[in-house]
Protein backbone atom coordinates (compact mmCIF):
# COMPACT_ATOMS: atom_id res chain seq x y z
CA UNK A 1 0.00 0.00 0.00
CA UNK A 2 3.05 2.20 0.05
CA UNK A 3 6.73 2.84 -1.59
CA UNK A 4 8.83 -0.08 -1.77
CA UNK A 5 12.69 1.06 -2.47
CA UNK A 6 15.20 -1.27 -3.28
CA UNK A 7 18.32 -1.31 -5.48
CA UNK A 8 17.56 -4.93 -6.55
CA UNK A 9 14.67 -7.82 -7.37
CA UNK A 10 15.65 -10.62 -7.91
CA UNK A 11 13.27 -13.97 -9.33
CA UNK A 12 10.55 -12.88 -7.17
CA UNK A 13 6.71 -12.42 -7.83
CA UNK A 14 5.39 -8.57 -7.26
CA UNK A 15 1.71 -8.72 -6.84
CA UNK A 16 0.66 -4.72 -7.16
CA UNK A 17 -3.24 -4.96 -6.55
CA UNK A 18 -3.44 -2.67 -9.50
CA UNK A 19 -1.26 0.13 -8.75
CA UNK A 20 1.73 0.96 -10.59
CA UNK A 21 5.03 -0.13 -10.56
CA UNK A 22 7.99 2.98 -10.56
CA UNK A 23 11.78 2.11 -11.16
CA UNK A 24 13.77 5.03 -10.50
CA UNK A 25 17.12 3.54 -11.05
CA UNK A 26 17.39 -0.25 -9.24
CA UNK A 27 17.35 -3.60 -11.39
CA UNK A 28 15.00 -6.27 -11.96
CA UNK A 29 16.61 -9.54 -13.15
CA UNK A 30 15.53 -12.53 -14.53
CA UNK A 31 11.91 -12.34 -15.73
CA UNK A 32 9.52 -9.90 -15.18
CA UNK A 33 5.76 -10.53 -15.41
CA UNK A 34 3.67 -7.77 -15.01
CA UNK A 35 0.01 -7.50 -15.43
CA UNK A 36 -2.32 -4.82 -14.01
CA UNK A 37 -1.68 -0.99 -14.53
CA UNK A 38 1.65 0.66 -15.89
CA UNK A 39 4.88 -0.07 -15.87
CA UNK A 40 6.94 3.61 -15.64
CA UNK A 41 10.69 3.37 -16.15
CA UNK A 42 12.54 6.49 -15.65
CA UNK A 43 15.71 6.10 -18.02
CA UNK A 44 16.65 3.71 -20.52
CA UNK A 45 15.11 -0.22 -20.79
CA UNK A 46 17.99 -2.08 -22.17
CA UNK A 47 17.78 -5.85 -22.84
CA UNK A 48 21.32 -7.61 -22.90
CA UNK A 49 22.16 -11.08 -25.11
CA UNK A 50 24.96 -13.13 -25.69
CA UNK A 51 28.48 -11.12 -25.73
CA UNK A 52 27.11 -8.13 -24.24
CA UNK A 53 25.32 -7.51 -27.45
CA UNK A 54 21.78 -5.28 -26.49
CA UNK A 55 18.94 -3.51 -27.50
CA UNK A 56 17.58 -0.66 -25.74
CA UNK A 57 14.40 1.63 -25.86
CA UNK A 58 14.96 5.24 -24.65
CA UNK A 59 12.53 8.38 -24.70
CA UNK A 60 13.50 11.83 -24.37
CA UNK A 61 12.24 15.89 -24.19
CA UNK A 62 8.64 15.63 -26.24
CA UNK A 63 8.05 11.58 -26.27
CA UNK A 64 11.09 11.08 -29.01
CA UNK A 65 11.75 7.90 -29.01
CA UNK A 66 14.57 5.85 -30.44
CA UNK A 67 15.14 1.88 -30.49
CA UNK A 68 18.77 0.61 -30.85
CA UNK A 69 20.23 -2.53 -31.26
CA UNK A 70 24.27 -3.13 -30.76
CA UNK A 71 26.75 -5.55 -31.29
CA UNK A 72 29.36 -5.32 -28.96
CA UNK A 73 32.01 -7.13 -31.94
CA UNK A 74 31.04 -4.57 -34.77
CA UNK A 75 28.77 -6.86 -36.42
CA UNK A 76 25.19 -6.21 -37.82
CA UNK A 77 22.65 -5.88 -34.90
CA UNK A 78 19.28 -6.86 -36.97
CA UNK A 79 15.94 -5.59 -35.64
CA UNK A 80 13.25 -7.80 -36.87
CA UNK A 81 9.36 -7.08 -36.41
CA UNK A 82 7.52 -10.46 -36.40
CA UNK A 83 4.02 -9.90 -36.49
CA UNK A 84 0.84 -12.41 -36.34
CA UNK A 85 -1.15 -9.69 -38.26
CA UNK A 86 -0.70 -5.97 -39.94
CA UNK A 87 2.04 -3.82 -39.20
CA UNK A 88 0.74 0.20 -39.09
CA UNK A 89 2.75 3.09 -38.98
CA UNK A 90 0.60 5.68 -37.82
CA UNK A 91 2.51 9.15 -38.07
CA UNK A 92 0.93 12.86 -37.58
CA UNK A 93 4.60 13.79 -39.72
CA UNK A 94 6.60 12.18 -42.17
CA UNK A 95 7.95 8.59 -42.09
CA UNK A 96 11.87 8.23 -43.31
CA UNK A 97 13.29 5.35 -43.71
CA UNK A 98 16.88 6.07 -44.02
CA UNK A 99 19.39 3.33 -45.13
CA UNK A 100 22.90 4.80 -44.45
CA UNK A 101 23.75 4.18 -48.71
CA UNK A 102 22.07 0.53 -48.64
CA UNK A 103 18.95 -0.81 -49.95
CA UNK A 104 15.41 -0.67 -49.15
CA UNK A 105 13.95 -4.34 -50.10
CA UNK A 106 10.11 -5.22 -50.22
CA UNK A 107 9.09 -8.85 -51.02
CA UNK A 108 5.15 -7.91 -51.33
CA UNK A 109 2.78 -9.05 -53.60
CA UNK A 110 1.71 -5.39 -54.38
CA UNK A 111 2.84 -2.60 -53.08
CA UNK A 112 -0.13 0.77 -52.79
CA UNK A 113 0.25 4.04 -52.53
CA UNK A 114 -3.29 6.09 -52.05
CA UNK A 115 -4.06 9.75 -51.48
CA UNK A 116 -7.36 11.32 -51.25
CA UNK A 117 -5.82 14.98 -52.34
CA UNK A 118 -5.86 17.11 -55.43
CA UNK A 119 -2.33 15.84 -57.11
CA UNK A 120 -2.28 12.62 -54.50
CA UNK A 121 -0.18 10.59 -54.69
CA UNK A 122 2.79 11.61 -55.54
CA UNK A 123 6.03 9.21 -56.70
CA UNK A 124 9.19 11.26 -56.59
CA UNK A 125 12.72 10.19 -58.03
CA UNK A 126 15.23 12.78 -56.35
CA UNK A 127 18.82 13.11 -57.31
CA UNK A 128 20.74 15.61 -54.41
CA UNK A 129 24.38 14.82 -56.37
CA UNK A 130 26.10 17.12 -57.49
CA UNK A 131 27.40 15.97 -60.64
CA UNK A 132 25.85 14.57 -63.98
CA UNK A 133 23.54 11.64 -62.88
CA UNK A 134 20.07 11.29 -62.63
CA UNK A 135 17.40 8.84 -60.56
CA UNK A 136 16.78 5.83 -62.22
CA UNK A 137 13.83 3.46 -62.54
CA UNK A 138 14.45 0.10 -63.78
CA UNK A 139 12.05 -2.55 -64.35
CA UNK A 140 13.43 -6.24 -64.08
CA UNK A 141 12.52 -9.50 -65.37
CA UNK A 142 14.46 -12.73 -63.80
CA UNK A 143 13.43 -15.81 -65.02
CA UNK A 144 15.47 -18.23 -62.66
CA UNK A 145 18.59 -18.16 -65.23
CA UNK A 146 15.90 -19.91 -67.50
CA UNK A 147 16.45 -17.04 -70.11
CA UNK A 148 13.81 -14.83 -71.99
CA UNK A 149 12.11 -16.22 -74.56
CA UNK A 150 10.57 -14.34 -77.66
CA UNK A 151 7.22 -12.41 -76.27
CA UNK A 152 8.17 -12.33 -72.82
CA UNK A 153 7.12 -9.37 -70.59
CA UNK A 154 9.96 -7.26 -69.55
CA UNK A 155 8.01 -4.42 -67.84
CA UNK A 156 4.62 -2.93 -68.08
CA UNK A 157 3.43 0.06 -67.26
CA UNK A 158 -0.60 0.44 -67.25
CA UNK A 159 -2.13 4.19 -67.36
CA UNK A 160 -6.19 2.87 -65.77
CA UNK A 161 -9.32 4.89 -64.62
CA UNK A 162 -12.82 4.57 -63.68
CA UNK A 163 -14.95 4.66 -67.00
CA UNK A 164 -19.14 6.26 -66.51
CA UNK A 165 -20.62 3.48 -65.16
CA UNK A 166 -17.49 3.61 -62.56
CA UNK A 167 -15.76 0.06 -64.24
CA UNK A 168 -12.11 0.20 -64.06
CA UNK A 169 -10.72 0.51 -67.61
CA UNK A 170 -7.07 0.51 -69.10
CA UNK A 171 -6.53 3.30 -71.16
CA UNK A 172 -3.29 2.83 -72.15
CA UNK A 173 -0.26 0.31 -71.55
CA UNK A 174 3.71 0.70 -72.40
CA UNK A 175 4.81 -3.00 -72.93
CA UNK A 176 8.20 -4.19 -72.96
CA UNK A 177 8.85 -7.89 -74.36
Amino acid sequence: TGNLTVSKITGCEIDTDGNTITLNGGEIQDVLTYTGADITVSGTIKSTGTTNDYSEWSTSTNGATTFSTVDAAGADAHFEIAADGNIVLDAAGDITLETANGGFTCDAASVNFTGTGASRPSFNLVNNANDATGPNLALKNLRDGNGLEDSDVIGNIEFSGEDVAGQTETYATIVAS
